[in-house]
């Protein structure tokens, strides 16, 4: 994780000018590409920020069912809300399992194995999603970090951006790096 050193305002100009040069290019030269792929080039991701600031993208499940996911830092894998389940077409469920979450123990939980998950331009295979009863305000279920296995992430909340990097930027230099642990699922 990094955090930018203040600066003033011409320097604040002139990045905001260089970070849209360097936006405008990545998103003109972007591939379209699986997950499992690397790029030069940055993967972008277009999220809407709720009144909840929550992170919420478009997928695309089984390539019918069109759902909005909250990206959350402490989730892995991708739940679904009973409400949302109940509307989808593609989705089939093969077994019920008894979880525990931070609601509590006791709780059971319906499991699907092996759909397809597509974000923009990226999609991913063999993906298990969980039935939830939570989620974000506005949303239809969450996903973690897990999808963005072996990337740098970039979160740019001013242009509503996520992307994903083969490498970490030449522009992180301009940061300052803060220690990041993980817990089993957590960051």
């Amino acid at each position: 994780a990094f955090y930018k050193k203040p600066a003033s305002d011409k320097s604040i100009s002139m990045l905001k000018h260089f970070l849209l040069c360097c936006a405008t290019l990545a998103i003109t030269t972007i591939v379209t590409a699986q997950s499992k792929h690397t790029n030069a080039a940055a993967q972008v991701i277009h999220f809407d920020l709720t009144e909840a600031n929550n992170m919420v993208v478009k997928a695309i499940i089984n390539q019918v069912d069109t759902v909005r996911l909250m990206f959350h830092t402490a989730s892995s894998e991708v739940t679904l809300v009973e409400e949302a389940t109940q509307k989808m077409k593609s989705l089939h469920f093969e077994r019920t399992d008894s979880v525990n979450s931070w609601g509590g123990s006791g709780n059971t939980s319906r499991h699907s194995k092996s759909n397809t998950v597509s974000i923009g331009a990226l999609t991913w295979n063999n993906i298990s999603i969980w039935e939830n009863k939570n989620s974000g305000p506005q949303t239809d279920g969450k996903f973690g970090t897990d999808l963005f296995a072996n990337k740098v992430v970039e979160i740019d909340f001013d242009k509503k951006l996520i992307l994903l990097h083969t490498t970490l930027p030449a522009k992180a230099k301009q940061f300052t790096q803060l220690k990041l642990s993980r817990q089993g699922d957590l960051l």
